[in-house]
Parts: C-alpha cells; sequence; structure tokens
C-alpha cells in the first residue's frame, strides 16, 4: 500500500486589515478653504453651461484634477454644492425686498419695483439653474416662509395707510409669493426675452396690485434701472 503523503497544511497568512480611510467630513469638520471655493465656483460654471441636473462629483474631479478625498474632505455630495450656489442666489433676490422703503415716494410703484427686481434677479440665474431652483423654493419651507414673512410688511404699512383695502396680508403675501415665482420660472424656461418679461410682469402685477387699492398714492415714482 502505497502510504499516503500527508499533505502539509499550509499556513495562511493573515491579510492585515486596512484601516479606512475615514473623511474629515464624517467626523463632523468641514475643510472651509480655497479648495472649496474652488468646486463651488467649478459647479457653477458648470450649471450656467450644463444645467444642474447633469453635474456630477466625477465631473468636477475632473475638472479640477483633484482626488475623491479632496472633494469629501469638504462636501457630502454634489447637492450639497448646488445648495450653497442655490443659497447665494436666494440670498441676492432677498435684497430686493430688504431695501427700506422711501415713504417720500410713491407706494404702489415702491411693490412694483420690488417685485420686477425679484425677476431681474431671476434672470441673473439663467434658465440652467431655474429648474433646481424651482423645486428647491417647493420643498423648502424656511425660504417660503421667509418671502411670505416680508412681503406681510409692506402689505401692513399699505392697509394701515389707507393705500390697500382691509385685506388678509398673509394670505395676500402667499398669492405674490407663488405668482411671482410661478411667472419667473416659466418665463425663463419659455425662453422670453427679459425686456419682454418685464414689459408683461409689470402689466399683470400693476393689475393686481390695482384689484388690492383703496386710495391711490399721490407721491412721485421712483423708477427702477432696468438692464
Amino acid at each position: 500500500k502505497k502510504k499516503k503523503k500527508k499533505k502539509k497544511k499550509k499556513k495562511k497568512k493573515k491579510k492585515k486589515k486596512e484601516t479606512p480611510f475615514i473623511m474629515s467630513y464624517s467626523q463632523g469638520t468641514k475643510l472651509q478653504d480655497k479648495i472649496s471655493q474652488e468646486i463651488i465656483a467649478c459647479v457653477g460654471k458648470m450649471v450656467y453651461k450644463e444645467g444642474a441636473n447633469g453635474i456630477s462629483v466625477s465631473a468636477v474631479l475632473k475638472e479640477l484634477k483633484i482626488t475623491n478625498r479632496v472633494f469629501y474632505n469638504r462636501f457630502r455630495n454634489i447637492d450639497e454644492v448646488l445648495r450653497i450656489i442655490s443659497q447665494k442666489i436666494v440670498e441676492e433676490m432677498r435684497q430686493s425686498i430688504l431695501q427700506p422703503y422711501d415713504e417720500k415716494h410713491n407706494y404702489h410703484q415702491y411693490l412694483i419695483n420690488v417685485a420686477t427686481n425679484v425677476l431681474i434677479k431671476t434672470y441673473e440665474v439663467k434658465n440652467n439653474f431655474s429648474d433646481y431652483m424651482f423645486i428647491n423654493d417647493i420643498l423648502n419651507k424656511v425660504n417660503k416662509e421667509w418671502w411670505i414673512e416680508h412681503i406681510v410688511v409692506p402689505l401692513n404699512y399699505g392697509v394701515k395707510n389707507g393705500f390697500l383695502k382691509p385685506i388678509n396680508t398673509e394670505e395676500i403675501s402667499y398669492a405674490i409669493w407663488c405668482f411671482c415665482r410661478g411667472f419667473n420660472v416659466d418665463a425663463i424656461k419659455g425662453q422670453l426675452e427679459l425686456k419682454d418679461a418685464l414689459r408683461i410682469f409689470k402689466v399683470a402685477f400693476t393689475a393686481f396690485i390695482d384689484g388690492l387699492t383703496l386710495n391711490k398714492d399721490k407721491r412721485p415714482l421712483l423708477k427702477i434701472k432696468e438692464k
């Protein structure tokens, strides 16, 4: 009988467990530096060229010649970068209504000017980013509430001083927010020229304000500079 050769058991070498790379962001630390701003600027340029829906982390990495580690040390994902850009634009738009009302000038014209300034600022965003912002506006209750809260202020002034009818200013503020947001997005997506959009908007919004008017303000008009 042939002796069976005992197979030597080969001892398997235990592989050293590699310590997974933990992004500093996941540890609660967010890097904010020059590279962060370069990423935001890069995504911003891509948005205006290709639209928000076509942006990916890999495209940003390729454009800036950076690694995953560099990106994810600063942002959780591409949506976070888009939200930052969107928020900056929203803040710029908000400046229109944050401008104090000069009581030396016509009150009704002031309301129209504020709404028109927001339209102009929306056009500066351009059509490639309007869909993203519109969707985020719908989902973002904080932004909606901010606008309604600030639209109420001049409306309350108008009611108190007899320029507007005794209306429910909160409900009218909501209606104004819906009208302006819807018109702005549709005009941009419909590729309406700014001058045409302004003309149509002014006619419609003026009619809206006229319907709320109790007594016309006889103070002089202050015209806005159109781009």
